[in-house]
């Protein structure tokens, strides 16, 4: 029991390290809870426990933090900030706008301006 407990582990963990470089590869992309499931032959629960595990927070959280990261990497660039809300995976300028600003607590381009200054 404890042998196959320990595989069931050190399998989860090169999963998740496999999850997070696809979500990681694929920004751009419509990423869901399935289409991840489908991917990594995992059910949603397994998904679920996975990301909570190796990310501390559930997979939807997971690719909404990947996707702002990212964006702030790419808001130190010279890309618009559409360009940059496409490349992130939202399709929609005022979506990303609002929701970059729910998870840092400013505009888009009010953060550019802040780090550009630094």
């Amino acid at each position: 029991y404890v042998y196959i407990k320990n595989f069931a582990i050190w399998k989860n963990e090169d999963i998740s390290s496999d999850i997070e470089k696809y979500i990681k590869s694929n920004l751009s992309e419509q990423l869901s809870s399935e289409l991840l499931c489908r991917q990594f032959n995992v059910s949603r629960s397994n998904l679920y426990q996975i990301s909570l595990r190796a990310f501390g927070m559930g997979i939807k959280q997971y690719i909404a933090y990947c996707r702002i990261e990212r964006a702030k990497q790419l808001l130190l660039e010279e890309q618009s900030i559409l360009e940059i809300a496409e490349t992130c995976g939202y399709g929609e300028y005022n979506y990303f706008c609002k929701v970059f600003k729910k998870a840092t607590g400013i505009s888009p381009s009010t953060y550019r301006k802040s780090k550009r200054n630094v």
